[in-house]
């Protein structure tokens, strides 16, 4: 039996790049005809109707394979493809996020697509991929799912706004050219009806504001673990960076994450870091809004490093047509047809392998601003007690930005919490 838990691999010393890959190979088990069961999350009938296309320029390049689609939801999908699995009716292909994956791998039910570098066609294949985006494909050393789309976080920037506080000619590439700027605009607006403001800062949002203290972590060179898996959350870098979501709330609006989309929407905050979701709203509820999308600022000459996400293909180990299975994972993840599908969704999501990038589409603004920060994001820590240390985390965040505890002791409360978890050291009780 499957059983629906958190389980993950910690990969903080592992190079993806010199060590393991897959390329689309089966075992030579497929019936003459394949009918395969792809269960995916597009049911938006719109998204659906894309993705149906790219399925039959599938079935066109390969008549002697058929495709059902299996619509899921992301409410409850997790739980009906345990469901599936259990009950031993899995879909031959499962579309899977990239912090779904190890669950799935972990319990043995997915295919391991893994090759070594020692295979002739691993040069091939490896370059198709920056290595943090196999990273969440990862279990065991091994790779059971390939990339397909990705999504990451920018800055949004309110052209209006910045021109009414009078900020002309700056650049927002540093934090602290944004905060400069950002402060301004509080200055200004804070009062007026409505209070506008430079900045907005996520608390007290479960599962949100953890990506983005993670952001300024990994900007200021930070990172929550070593190279043999030790926290390190109370790091100096770390320590500058939540300094600086500290001056960033003190400075600007504090709320959830949902909230602060619809105030950057409604065009009353400056700067504000979200995802390519906020774009598609925009459009629909504001179009008229003038704004643009930027790279992260960097502290100083550090490369600003974003949050990533995406949508993996995996395949059943069970599947009886797996080298029918391994030709559609392939041709959905081939930068052709996944620069085709992104281009219909029009939602910021990039295909996952990047030798595309340079297509205009992905070049126009706004689009452009994700696709640039796309080359330097990463994905989430994966690591067996994931959840509980996220929980600490933002629970060290909260605290700091609310004024209960002072950034250092937060972190420092946060490291010794972590090892407790961990087991490196015994707590009170």
């Amino acid at each position: 039996m499957i059983r629906i838990k958190p389980v993950f691999y910690f990969l903080g010393a592992l190079s993806i790049a010199t060590t393991l890959f897959f390329i689309g190979c089966g075992d030579g088990n497929d019936t003459t005809s394949p009918t395969l069961r792809f269960a995916h999350f597009w049911s938006e009938p719109t998204q659906k109707a894309l993705l149906q296309e790219r399925i039959a320029e599938f079935e066109k390049q390969n008549p002697d394979i058929s495709v059902e689609l299996i619509d899921m939801s992301w409410g409850d999908g997790k739980e009906k493809l345990f469901a599936m699995f259990n009950a031993r009716q899995a879909p031959e292909v499962i579309e899977l996020g990239s912090d779904w994956i190890a669950q799935f791998s972990s319990e043995g039910v997915l295919l391991d697509m893994t090759v070594t570098p020692e295979d002739r066609l691993y040069q091939e294949v490896i370059g198709r991929f920056p290595k943090d985006f196999l990273a969440p494909a990862m279990w065991d050393k091994k790779i059971y799912a390939r990339p397909w789309l990705v999504g990451t976080q920018a800055m949004y920037v309110n052209k209006v706004l910045l021109g009414e506080a009078e900020i002309t000619g700056a650049d927002f590439q540093t934090w602290d050219n944004v905060l400069n700027a950002g402060e301004q605009v509080t200055m200004k607006f804070k009062d007026g009806t409505p209070p506008r403001f430079g900045f907005g800062a996520a608390v007290n949002d479960k599962h949100r504001v953890y990506k983005r203290i993670l952001m300024l972590f990994w900007s200021n060179g930070g990172s929550l673990f070593d190279e043999n898996g030790g926290p390190t959350i109370n790091s100096t870098a770390n320590l500058e960076a939540l300094e600086l979501y500290l001056t960033l709330a003190r400075n600007g609006r504090i709320d959830q994450q949902r909230q602060l989309d619809q105030l950057f929407l409604k065009g009353d905050i400056a700067f504000w870091v979200s995802g390519s979701w906020l774009m598609g709203q925009i459009a629909k509820e504001n179009p008229k809004l003038e704004y643009n999308v930027l790279p992260l600022p960097s502290f100083s000459d550090k490369p600003a490093v974003s949050f990533a996400g995406g949508e993996f293909l995996a395949i059943s180990s069970a599947a009886e047509n797996k080298d029918a299975a391994q030709k559609l994972v392939a041709s959905l993840t081939s930068p052709e047809q996944a620069l085709v599908f992104c281009k219909g969704l029009n939602m910021g999501f990039i295909p996952a392998d990047l030798s595309v990038a340079n297509d205009p589409f992905l070049q126009e603004e706004p689009q452009k601003g994700f696709t640039d920060q796309m080359k330097g994001s990463r994905f989430t820590p994966i690591h067996p007690q994931w959840l509980e240390i996220e929980a600490i985390l933002e629970h060290a965040v909260t605290e700091t930005v609310l004024g209960e505890k002072e950034a250092k002791q937060a972190l420092d409360d946060a490291q010794v919490q972590v090892l407790e978890l961990l087991g490196e050291v015994e707590g009170d009780n």
